[in-house]
Parts: structure tokens; sequence; C-alpha cells
């Protein structure tokens, strides 16, 4: 996704500065400053960067002068939190680690951030099975299956640097191993629960959903 998409957030350029007085769970929604305070991620240039790899999708204010503000809805917050966590924890740059987590797919953090129904639905199987990646000597990522076979994302990787790379598998390799031999083709095996990272962040980040919902200034 590219830097400039996104949604124009319905309301006047009056109304919305009106709501940037208020606190970000009152609104609904978070500033660049107030998103980078939250999930850690350093920098607005970085954010930037983050944000042309397609993990964070922003929305946009308008402002009474003209123009607009990007803002960030509950949802990009825990993406950018959990983000965050997974690129410190894997050792690896924060880029990389949002183009290894597009490559792996979104569908695990994407039902995290839907917080009331995580709740109403826990009993579902598919929506409470871990969700494992495991990175072989930080040169490979392979992530866990239904039937706890693990499957290739990625080969060939460099995950440090300016210009880091995730790779797709090149072709002709076995794409699936099991857990056993799996564990004996590296130096160093690396276990992530890609599930823990979202439900730390629904804690830290989504404590105040019932909250969350943009508040309508009156007329």
């Amino acid at each position: 996704m590219s830097q400039g998409s996104g949604s124009m957030l319905k309301l006047s350029g009056v109304d919305a500065e009106a709501l940037l007085a208020q606190s970000p769970a009152a609104r609904g929604f978070w500033t660049d400053e107030e998103l980078l305070q939250v999930a850690r991620l350093g920098s607005v240039p970085l954010l930037k960067k983050v944000q042309a790899t397609g993990w964070l999708h922003p929305d946009y204010l308008p402002l009474a002068g003209g123009g607009r503000r990007r803002v960030w809805k509950a949802t990009e917050v825990l993406r950018a939190s959990v983000l965050a966590e997974f690129a410190e924890r894997a050792s690896m740059s924060v880029i990389a680690a949002a183009i290894l987590l597009n490559r792996i797919g979104t569908s695990w953090v994407d039902h995290a951030a839907r917080l009331r129904e995580r709740v109403e639905r826990a009993s579902t199987p598919d929506e409470t099975a871990a969700t494992r990646l495991c990175l072989v000597d930080q040169r490979e990522a392979w992530t866990e299956q239904p039937n706890g076979d693990f499957r290739l994302v990625s080969s060939g990787m460099s995950l440090q640097g300016a210009k880091p790379e995730v790779p797709r598998p090149a072709g002709g390799r076995p794409t699936l191993t099991s857990p056993k031999k799996l564990e004996g083709t590296g130096v160093t095996i690396t276990y992530l629960h890609l599930d823990r990272f979202s439900i730390r962040a629904i804690t830290s980040v989504l404590d105040l959903q019932p909250q969350m919902r943009p508040v309508r200034p009156s007329r």
C-alpha cells in the first residue's frame, strides 16, 4: 500500500480539530506521535516506511485550514505494537519484520484486533490454536500448519540493514517439513508464538475497547 492511500474521516476540519483535544481512546484514533508512543516504533520516518510495506493502513483527518493529517485507528495501533515487539524479540529490523509478517499472512493479528469477537467466539478451534513462526539461523522462516508440519515462507533472508530481504522460497525445494526435521536444519532455531504478541498488545492498547467509538461533536 502506498503512503498516500487511506480514507478521509467524515468530519469537518473544525470538528476534526476539536476531537484532537480529547484522548485517543475517546475519539477513536491516534496521531502519528501518539501511535509512536504506544507502539514504540521510534520515529515518523520509520512509521512511513512501515506503512509503505502495507503492514499499517492509515486514515486521514481533514484540517480546518485545509489539507489533512494522518491518523490511526485502534486496530492499526495494535498492529504497530505487535510489529515492534516481534522485531525486538526476533532480533531483526522493523522493516524486515513488517515484510516477513505480511508474507506470513495477517489473519492471526486481524482476528486479534476484533477483541469482542475473539471473546465471544473463544471456543472456535481455529481461532484458539497457537500460530508459531520458526526462524532457522535468521535465514529461513517457517510457519506451523494445523497438522503440526511447518511451511516454508522465506529462504535466503537478510533481516538487518537499510534494505532487508525476505525472498520467497526458491523453486524446486521442499516447502513442508516436520518439526523434527526442521530442528536439524540449522544451528540456531527460534520459535515465536504469534498469538502471544497479539494478546499482549490487546492488553496494553485495547483495554479501553468499549470507549473506542469516534465521538461526534454536537452541532
